[in-house]
């Protein structure tokens, strides 16, 4: 039994590194302005959905949680969509995964014009409040520039922190997130 427990820590030892292995190819900030250094609890939130109900982070306690703050505005983001949109596909029959995607635009219109032939991300709404480009979640965040992707752990703490676009359905990135998924 001792040699049981041994090769039980000894593997989640290499598991542990085999994902940060591939979460650090993906060049994730180890520190955020607003949040401090991750991980760090998420910042709970609702945000209305495309057919207009609500949505609360809490909901989506106990799955790893991909947390993308976009804006149709911003060309990066556009560029980035697709490869969410693959990801998503990807990781559709996953039932402790959930992607959603905060628009930090002025309303639906833009939005529903974006994806003028459908999605299938899940897609919140952030309209900016003031000067700021972005809505007051992505604030709360700490994201003043778009993209920012937050992966958020299976127990709500945000583990890895990405500033930028990424190619989200590249083999780091699924090693990644399945990495959060074995967990």
């Amino acid at each position: 039994t001792v040699l049981g427990v041994f090769y039980a820590s000894g593997m989640a030892k290499a598991g542990r590194r085999e994902l940060a292995s591939a979460c650090g190819a993906l060049e994730p900030s180890r520190y955020n302005a607003r949040l401090g250094r991750v991980p760090r609890p998420a910042v709970p939130f609702m945000a209305s959905t495309y057919d207009g109900r609500q949505a609360w982070l809490d909901a989506y306690k106990g799955k790893v949680v991909f947390l993308n703050f976009w804006a149709s505005w911003c060309p990066p983001c556009v560029r980035e969509i697709p490869s969410l949109e693959r990801l998503q596909r990807e990781l559709d029959g996953e039932d402790d995964f959930a992607m959603l995607a905060v628009s930090s635009d002025s309303g639906w219109s833009e939005v529903r014009g974006f994806f003028a032939g459908g999605t299938n991300l899940t897609v919140l709404l952030d309209p900016p409040t003031g000067e700021r480009g972005s809505g007051p979640i992505a604030l709360s965040y700490g994201s003043e520039k778009l993209p920012e992707t937050y992966l958020i752990d299976k127990h709500g703490n945000v583990r890895y922190y990405f500033i930028n676009a990424r190619d989200w359905d590249s083999a780091h990135a699924l090693r990644c997130i399945r990495g959060l998924l074995e967990e």
